[in-house]
């Protein structure tokens, strides 16, 4: 008889107080984000309004490698690719902004950080979107981020550019253009 041997990748370790989630073994679309995953792993709840539970317990912080993300957790959870995740961790802090700081369980707070491949620490994603209306009206968007090893919310050199263009078909002498572009210091 032949020898029979069974490969298998860990999908969830503990590595000291660290609850490590390995994307690896969790087998998704080619287009699969964090969220995607997040939802298959047992324990793990993504609320519709972007709110994270580990085991019953809120996550306040979400990172990406160590820093935040673009200020929103759910730019994190619902736009970076399975495919460039290493591994999210999941911990627990203590909260500091409370008066009587113990080493009680309660005083912590939950805390994700997603770590991404190092090939894939550069990226970028965005939406476009086009409607139409009555009355011969037509509206456009898009809205676009890059992110890097150094780009983090405090100081995006990519601006965020959001463009509207409401056209209106029967008169195109009249064609009203929003621009909105937010950046923070540099």
């Amino acid at each position: 008889m032949d020898e029979v041997v069974v490969k298998a990748v860990v999908p969830i370790t503990m590595n000291g107080d660290t609850l490590e989630i390995n994307p690896a073994a969790f087998k998704l679309d080619s287009n699969a984000v964090v969220e995607d995953m997040l939802r298959r792993v047992p324990g793990i709840t993504m609320w519709g309004d972007g709110t994270i539970t580990v085991n019953g317990r809120k996550v306040n912080n979400v990172y990406v490698d160590g820093k935040p993300f673009f200020g929103d957790p759910a730019m994190a959870t619902q736009n970076l690719p399975k495919n460039a995740i290493e591994k999210i961790q999941v911990y627990k802090e203590t909260d500091y902004t409370k008066d009587n700081i113990d080493d009680n369980p309660a005083d912590s707070m939950l805390t994700m950080n997603i770590k991404l491949r190092e090939d894939k620490k550069f990226g970028y994603f965005g939406k476009a979107g086009a409607g139409i209306g009555t009355d011969g009206r037509y509206e456009a968007d898009a809205s676009g981020l890059a992110y890097n090893k150094r780009i983090r919310e405090a100081s995006p050199p990519v601006p965020i550019i959001l463009i509207k263009l409401p056209v209106y078909a029967r008169c195109f002498s009249r064609v009203r253009t929003e621009i909105t572009i937010r950046t923070t210091g540099m």
